[in-house]
């Protein structure tokens, strides 16, 4: 098995200048990514082959970025039942130890000694951060990032594992990679912790949405469908920016609110001056929660999609032709929107993210 190991030296806050073709250069991380995600599709480990998805984007303000991908909805591993946010690992169910070793891209290793990144063969079962196939991919490069695999950790946001999920989106030198978490009645289909990390050409709405200040690196989403907490790296580490993050987290966990982040690059957060310069932005958003087994199908979802991840963040993939091809951006508002806290909650919400902060 792969162990791709790497240093402080190989995350790249800033994006690389293109070339005169607009490409920006692999990062060795992309390379080994892209590389070893290839190899499995040609080698038939996915549910079903990827084409080139049907796109396009909404007119109107938001400019959300629509895809048709009907497989993904048929063909996917069936969600588990969820029922509460902290809900405890289950060892009998699906879980991400359970997955064949040709789904295993590679293992992540920060580097302890030395500053070189390397990419070095193991054939020993380790617990190191796996990077495995999503083998029902909504994108080109859909992989999940799971920390710690072997310690079975339930769907939830820790510390750590934030700090993880920023190093692999700063390993990589592409704008159009992005990560994401969706927890327990927030549409996760597995309760084994983990992200999704994809890649999507698109320029993505929440890359520019505008921000208003609450309180330390904490800001929340000043016109967006449904309400959320924004933080950046600019200005800040890693570590601090992942402690940030996590003191939102822990409060939403412990009041069993439901909840979908979504990491990418973007323009900074700078309410009170112009846009100057780009960084990676982390959207928390809290949620109302949906209970018990998800479902895909069109005789039981209308909308032709769900609301998590990468629907907040305004990229929409869409499993029903019809719907695809009738939708307008007021109609995918109206749906998003649903998820959203009510006003009330949220400023009170708002209340105990200044406490923790404080």
């Amino acid at each position: 098995m792969l162990q791709f190991v790497y240093s402080k030296e190989d995350l790249l806050e800033r994006t690389l200048t293109p070339d005169g073709h607009g490409r920006v250069q692999l990062s060795k991380f992309d390379e080994v990514l892209r590389s070893t995600w290839d190899e499995a599709a040609e080698n038939g480990y996915f549910r079903y082959q990827l084409e080139e998805l049907q796109t396009k984007i909404l007119p109107g303000p938001m400019q959300y970025v629509v895809q048709l991908n009907i497989k993904r909805a048929v063909e996917r591993r069936p969600a588990q039942n969820i029922v509460h946010v902290n809900q405890p690992f289950n060892p009998d169910l699906f879980n991400f130890t359970k997955v064949k070793t040709n789904e295993i891209l590679l293992e992540l290793q920060p580097q302890r000694n030395g500053n070189d990144s390397t990419v070095i063969n193991d054939t020993q079962r380790s617990n190191h951060n796996a990077i495995i196939i999503n083998v029902s991919p909504l994108e080109q490069y859909h992989v999940l990032i799971v920390p710690r695999r072997f310690e079975c950790l339930p769907q939830s946001l820790s510390e750590d594992a934030i700090h993880l999920a920023l190093d692999t989106l700063l390993l990589s030198s592409q704008r159009s990679f992005r990560v994401g978490f969706n927890s327990l009645c927030g549409l996760a289909s597995v309760n084994h912790q983990h992200f999704h990390g994809y890649d999507c050409q698109y320029k993505i709405p929440i890359e520019t949405a505008a921000a208003r200040h609450v309180i330390g690196q904490c800001f929340e989403l000043a016109d967006w469908p449904v309400r959320g907490f924004i933080f950046q790296l600019k200005g800040s580490t890693v570590e601090r920016t992942a402690s940030a993050v996590y003191k939102v987290a822990s409060v939403l966990q412990r009041k069993e609110i439901a909840h979908n982040l979504f990491m990418t690059r973007g323009d900074e957060l700078n309410p009170d001056g112009p846009i100057t310069e780009q960084t990676v932005r982390i959207i928390l958003w809290p949620r109302h929660s949906s209970f018990g087994v998800r479902k895909d199908a069109a005789s039981v979802n209308p909308a032709g999609f769900n609301v998590a991840l990468c629907e907040l963040a305004g990229h929409i993939p869409v499993f029903l032709q019809d719907i695809f091809d009738a939708m307008t951006e007021e109609m995918a508002k109206e749906v998003i929107r649903k998820r959203s806290l009510p006003l009330e909650e949220f400023e009170a919400l708002k209340d105990e993210v200044r406490e923790v902060f404080r």
